[in-house]
């Protein structure tokens, strides 16, 4: 018994990969589905008369001493407009663009407000028009800037994968929770961060980043795309090539081996854990 106890103390508490960067201890969900709610207090009259939630006070989901946000899966044929995996690099026409639900429909507590106020704000100040913003769209667009919100109900979200693997600037707006790899990559080389208070200021703050530093963020951008997609399986492989393949192949263009990443998010991940691994001898 005391063997075990020992090995149990060792391994307590564990590392967590999540997609839930959130940072606050004293949280509450967000989610737009009621079955979702995590902090909706249950009570069983002889296994948790005082309910449940009290136990999760004053923890937060992620430690980012111990812990690791990864990214979310993109399989290959979402990425068939990717410029990094051959596609003709489209004119960025927009300055910045964010695709889809923008939760007017929702809840309040969804992305706790931020994205509803974003669309108010598009809508009542004509973003498209005067600053060439776009929010809610259904279809991707080229733009130089991607927006990132608070990700919808509790966390799950890919928009930042589709920011990066795209080729768009990430310009994260979530205070207070960490994107995939936030401790690993430099993400302050790659991205913008804007305080959700902020907000309203979107269109001045974009128009204020020069030329000059956007070609930086792009290139620096270039340079650790890779670790935001799964490649490391023959399988997911074979369908990158195929994309690929038709992506240069329509531009009449061969492709050049150099061309071809030496990591991904997943060697990414595993190259982590082994420096997490206890050294020999050592409890």
């Amino acid at each position: 018994m005391m063997r075990v106890a020992v090995v149990l103390t060792s391994i307590w508490p564990p590392i967590i990969l999540t997609h839930w960067g959130r940072l606050d201890e004293d949280h509450s969900s967000n989610t737009a589905y009621g079955d979702d709610n995590y902090t909706q207090e249950l009570q069983h009259p002889e296994w948790a008369p005082e309910g449940w939630t009290k136990l999760i006070r004053g923890h937060a989901c992620y430690d980012p001493e111990k812990d690791l946000v990864v990214p979310a899966f993109k399989s290959p044929p979402d990425l068939d407009e990717c410029p990094m995996m051959g596609a003709p690099e489209r004119v960025r026409y927009l300055l910045a663009f964010f695709r889809r639900d923008m939760g007017q429909h929702r809840e309040p507590q969804y992305s706790r407000g931020i994205r509803q106020r974003l669309h108010a704000l598009a809508l009542n100040q004509d973003w498209f028009g005067r600053y060439n913003i776009s929010v809610g769209s259904q279809f991707r667009a080229p733009s130089i800037f991607h927006l990132l919100p608070r990700a919808a109900g509790d966390g799950w979200s890919s928009r930042v994968e589709d920011a990066s693997l795209h080729g768009c600037i990430p310009v994260v707006i979530m205070d207070n929770v960490h994107p995939p790899f936030e401790t690993l990559l430099p993400w302050d080389l790659f991205s913008l961060h804007i305080a959700e208070a902020d907000v309203a200021k979107v269109p001045e703050i974009l128009q204020g980043i020069r030329q000059e530093h956007r070609a930086d963020l792009q290139m620096q951008l270039r340079s650790v795309w890779h670790q935001f997609w799964y490649n490391s399986t023959p399988v997911i492989q074979s369908a990158a090539h195929s994309v690929t393949w038709w992506n240069l192949h329509y531009q009449n263009m061969s492709r050049k081996d150099s061309s071809a990443p030496k990591s991904d998010a997943l060697l990414t991940i595993l190259q982590w854990l082994q420096t997490k691994m206890v050294p020999p001898g050592e409890h």
